[in-house]
């Protein structure tokens, strides 16, 4: 079909004029595609050898900030692949009416959509760090008891919607919304790009890829198994923010590489004290 339509095709001015010209002008043109073809090479294998030496420099320089990194995805992978899609078909599998199902699952949503403005005004005044901590905090204390309410009256309307639509939905909105902003601050500009990427997709591959399948097999053996599962994976995410900011007291780490404050501030910003420019003998 392809050699029929080429047939077909009429010829271009430009290929014309080529052929016209002789087999010598077809030659300088070789030439000078090998030419542009062995440049693109040289660049590539250039630009290969640069993003292995900057993954080089991250992993060694930055590991630490790397587990900090994959820590605070933690959370956010395991409600959204765990808690929201698995137990939506762990429901669906109970015999959970499907308007129930369709109720809680909207209700999980607009919630998250709904409170992102206060949650974004939240981080600006206390810091992402403290939203952070405090939405994984929050799916430590209620990720056991969320779920065993809703697969204990799981043909309840009020339950289901309560525990899965607000509840989930609302820790939801702490963790899964700024998260991306916090791992963007733990990084150096240099470093930036790779940092995040490596962080950020290893936590969802490794906690929230595997998700699903760990709560199957966690069910099979305790039917409260990915309850707690949940909570593991809220605590997680808070012991990793309390372990990184201890190690920024102590000088090991640097945390923050955008906007340092407010990026931990859960008594509130101070004020900063304006300068005359008398005392600064200016």
């Amino acid at each position: 079909i392809a050699t029929l339509g080429r047939r077909c095709m009429p010829e271009s001015d430009e290929f014309l004029e080529g052929r016209a010209r002789g087999p010598a002008a077809q030659a300088d043109e070789s030439e000078a595609s090998e030419s542009q073809i062995s440049e693109t090479v040289k660049s590539g294998i250039g630009a290969r050898g640069e993003a292995c030496g900057k993954m080089k420099q991250l992993i060694s320089g930055h590991w630490a900030t790397l587990l900090v990194g994959i820590g605070a995805v933690v959370a956010v992978s395991v409600l959204q692949y765990g808690g929201l899609i698995w137990c939506s078909v762990l429901l669906q599998k109970k015999g959970t009416d499907p308007p129930i199902l369709l109720a809680a699952g909207i209700t999980a949503r607009i919630s998250s959509i709904l409170l992102v403005p206060a949650v974004s005004w939240l981080a600006d005044m206390q810091g992402i760090a403290w939203i952070l901590f405090l939405g994984s905090s929050m799916l430590a204390l209620l990720g056991t008891p969320l779920y065993m309410v809703m697969t204990t009256y799981f043909n309840s309307f009020e339950a289901v919607v309560a525990s899965y639509g607000l509840g989930y939905g609302l820790i939801f909105t702490f963790i899964g919304m700024i998260f991306f902003v916090y791992v963007c601050e733990l990084f150096p500009v240099d470093v930036r790009n790779a940092g995040v990427g490596l962080s950020y997709n290893i936590g969802f591959c490794c906690f929230g890829g595997f998700a699903p399948m760990i709560f199957e097999a966690a069910f099979e053996h305790n039917t409260w198994a990915p309850g707690f599962l949940l909570s593991l994976a809220g605590l997680t995410t808070t012991a990793s923010i309390i372990v990184s900011l201890l190690l920024q007291r102590k000088g090991k780490m640097q945390l923050t590489h955008i906007r340092p404050e407010p990026y931990f501030s859960p008594c509130g910003v101070p004020k900063k004290v304006p300068v005359k420019c008398e005392e600064l003998g200016i």
